[in-house]
Parts: C-alpha cells; sequence; structure tokens
C-alpha cells in the first residue's frame, strides 16, 4: 500500500475510506479535499464541495452530519479502532447527483 493515495473519488454516499485505501483500520492518516467532478480543470472544485468525515464501526446513517473539509483543506483522523467514513456533500444542501469528489489521502 502507497504511504500517500493522490485522488480517491467519494460520492454522495457513506464510504469507508480504510477499505477504499486499503489503509488498516486504526491507522493514522490524513485526508485531503481536492476538488470535485465539477470543475473546470482537474482538482478544482467549487467552493461549496466538501467532504464529510465520520469514524464509526459501521456505516453512518445517510441524515449523519460529519466534520466538513472544505476544499483544499485537510483533516487528519486518528480513529482507534473505528473506521474513517467519508461522503462528498455541498453546502447548502445542494444535490451530489452523478458528481464525485476527489480525496487525497496519506497514512501518517
Amino acid at each position: 500500500m502507497p504511504d500517500t493515495i493522490n485522488a480517491l473519488p467519494i460520492s454522495g454516499t457513506w464510504t469507508d475510506l480504510n477499505t477504499l485505501s486499503g489503509i488498516t483500520v486504526g491507522s493514522a492518516i490524513s485526508i485531503q479535499n481536492i476538488g470535485s467532478s465539477s470543475g473546470a480543470i482537474a482538482n478544482i472544485g467549487t467552493p461549496n464541495s466538501i467532504i464529510e468525515i465520520t469514524t464509526s464501526s459501521s456505516e453512518p446513517a445517510d441524515s449523519f452530519v460529519g466534520w466538513h473539509v472544505s476544499l483544499n483543506e485537510q483533516w487528519e483522523v486518528s480513529a482507534g479502532e473505528l473506521k474513517v467514513w467519508v461522503k462528498f456533500s455541498k453546502l447548502g444542501g445542494a444535490e451530489v447527483g452523478s458528481e464525485t469528489c476527489n480525496v487525497k489521502v496519506m497514512q501518517l
């Protein structure tokens, strides 16, 4: 497993980041929002494109609101024995539809 994964696509549903990235549950990781598929140039998103992050042993409910990570912002997570879950959403409740948002993931 590489130390850094440059672009993992995240949809509008909760995704188990540990499984998607191959990073072992319990590892400390850094997650950076690098932009949505709606950007005119690769890795450029709109300012309202956010990634939500939470930690849980099972998939959170769709209505659950996680920590918000804005475009180009980075967040470090040390989840202990819990999985790291992420999903793409937009501020103001705009529909995500089939868009995805890319995240850069690094094992710390």
